[in-house]
């Protein structure tokens, strides 16, 4: 079983499924990379380039690939819950949380290190980030079947989920 983690851009996928790997024993595997890897440019230079549609249809491939994982913590993008068939797929082989954090929070995690395509057509990243959240949150909610709240350290979110995935599967061996 994987443990798949959706949220907004900066609510600490990568930071938490990393801990979480180490701590579980799993895999890790962030599919934006992956994106950068095979494609071999910045996800930022595809969008510039070819535009959010092809973006999209490249993370759907990549989603294809790894959702036939297994034992894998897997780091989506904020937007794979736009695509419902990225959602089946994860869904198929893993439970997916959704690391939920406060807008304003996004806003002070990201700050001026605002290096990514905007997701929305507003002029600042405080208004990007809110318009994308309300517009996600929806997506969000009904592709998960966990939500967490991700407001402060990411250790007691890592031992929020480490708990939860005991519970669902009792025979894990974790790293103390």
């Amino acid at each position: 079983m994987n443990i798949i983690l959706i949220g907004m851009r900066g609510s600490g996928k990568t930071t938490i499924g990393k801990m979480l790997a180490e701590k579980l024993n799993m895999g890790f595997i962030e599919t934006d990379a992956i994106i950068e890897k095979k494609i071999g440019e910045s996800i930022i230079d595809i969008i510039e380039k070819s535009g959010w549609q092809k973006f999209r249809k490249i993370e759907h491939c990549i989603i294809k690939e790894v959702s036939f994982l297994n034992n894998c913590i897997i780091s989506t993008g904020g937007g794979v819950v736009l695509n419902n068939k990225n959602v089946k797929l994860l869904k198929n082989n893993g439970i997916i949380i959704w690391l939920d954090t406060d807008v304003n929070i996004l806003i002070n995690r990201i700050g001026n290190n605002y290096h990514r395509p905007f997701l929305t057509n507003k002029k600042t990243a405080k208004e990007d980030i809110t318009e994308a959240y309300n517009n996600r949150i929806i997506f969000y909610k009904n592709a998960s079947s966990v939500k967490i709240v991700n407001n402060d350290y990411p250790i007691a979110t890592v031992n929020i989920i480490i708990n939860l995935f005991l519970k669902l599967d009792p025979y894990v061996k974790f790293k103390n």
